[in-house]
């Protein structure tokens, strides 16, 4: 550091020199030449710590500089995953995009009556006539989203007989979906009322949880000869376990139902 000499202030007043070579063992500089050091004088402070302000701010220039080198965040590209320099966000939308996807085929895919693999057969000797307690179901063939399936496919399940015009019915078709799903069973509805009545009521009162079934014959009002909501319970080998007339939204079948599993069950609910 240099300071011009006749200046009022030597201790604070410093003019820095652009030396580019290195000092000779005289501790001089070749590449000043004598009007260069007319006019200037060595200036060493008495306490080292009056410079300690140059020096935060040499610092300070330094970490500036360091920054200014840097990207910043809002910069940086985004994470990649993998070899193949897929980004972070791109396999996020990917995974959102697909849970979508199979969430939507799981609510709007059509609920249309199957053909299951029973690993029980139809009871081979049952205790009473079709479409009694004690014995198989009738054995018919019913209309399910224009399919042609034989009832004794339901099984098991538990199947309500639907009267015509039937407006309060939905708290009593509501609680018997309910209790069904205990145990896994399906709620299948039937007439009396028409098909079309039924799905309306499936619709709007059970979301489309439950299987319609078109009887065009009446086979199952003939066999069970239904009054009110009538709940016919199926166990899994084919055989009526009970038949419940007039159901009531506060009823509770689930010690007859939870039998539905056993072959030649018969309950009394």
């Amino acid at each position: 550091m240099l300071a011009r000499s006749g200046w009022p202030d030597r201790r604070r007043a410093f003019i820095l020199a652009d030396v580019s070579g290195a000092p000779g063992p005289d501790g001089g500089h070749d590449d000043l030449d004598a009007d260069a050091l007319e006019g200037l004088a060595l200036f060493v402070p008495d306490d080292a710590r009056s410079l300690d302000a140059d020096r935060l701010r040499y610092v300070e220039e330094l970490r500036a500089r360091a920054r200014e080198g840097q990207p910043s965040a809002a910069r940086r590209p985004p994470p990649r995953l993998g070899r193949f320099g897929l980004s972070g966000s791109v396999v996020v939308v990917v995974l959102v995009v697909v849970g979508l996807v199979g969430s939507l085929l799981s609510v709007f895919a059509p609920r249309l009556g199957r053909e299951p693999a029973f690993p029980v057969p139809l009871a081979a000797a049952p205790t009473a006539q079709p479409g009694e307690v004690g014995g198989l179901l009738p054995d018919v063939t019913v209309g399910v989203g224009g399919r042609e399936l034989p009832l004794r496919e339901f099984r098991p399940g538990l199947i309500a007989l639907v009267p015509a015009a039937c407006g309060d019915c939905a708290p009593v078709l509501q609680s018997l979906l309910l209790q069904g799903r205990e145990y896994g069973l399906r709620l299948v509805l039937a007439g009396p009322a028409p098909a079309a009545e039924l799905t309306e009521l499936d619709r709007t009162a059970l979301g489309g949880a439950a299987t319609v079934v078109d009887d065009p014959t009446g086979s199952l009002v003939e066999a069970f000869d239904p009054i009110g909501v009538t709940a016919v319970l199926v166990a899994v080998d084919g055989v009526v376990g009970a038949v419940v007339p007039e159901v009531t939204a506060d009823q509770r079948l689930e010690p007859a139902l939870a039998q539905l599993g056993r072959t030649g069950s018969t309950t009394s609910a």
